[in-house]
């Protein structure tokens, strides 16, 4: 008699094969997704880090936070800071301005891939700016 061979693959070895790259799509996926948005987000690093640079020379030159102005997009007021070419933040809000300290928010834009994420930067002439980051999922 003659010996079959084998040929090909068992039915359980096609499903444990499908088991394990389930498995390693279940992590890999969302650790990309969290990878890409990081990514997306430092545009709006950059933005806040610009305007903490130009509120520092204002603040150099008038001693005082308080009559910094503007936005990045419809208004650029006298930090000078133009947003409008950036894809996701393209616009800052200068929310609390005194004369030691400030906090600056940015958020991007609706309907783009980083739709959720805000930034929030506090700092002052005592201390280094610092960012916080929201990922709003």
């Amino acid at each position: 008699m003659r010996k079959k061979s084998k040929k090909g693959f068992t039915l359980v070895e096609l499903v444990v094969t499908m088991v394990i790259l389930g498995i390693l799509a279940g992590i890999t996926v969302p650790l990309y997704r969290n990878y890409i948005r990081r990514g997306r987000a430092q545009e709006g690093f950059m933005l806040l880090g610009s305007v903490s640079s130009a509120l520092d020379a204002y603040w150099t030159e008038h001693g005082t936070f308080t009559g910094a102005s503007g936005n990045g997009n419809t208004d650029l007021g006298n930090l000078n800071i133009d947003a409008r070419g950036n894809t996701y933040f393209t616009s800052y809000t200068l929310e609390t301005l005194t004369e030691t300290r400030y906090t600056v928010s940015t958020e991007a834009e609706p309907g783009t891939d980083a739709e959720g994420i805000s930034l929030t930067m506090t700092g002052g002439t005592d201390t280094r700016a610092e960012i916080s980051v929201d990922f709003d999922d």
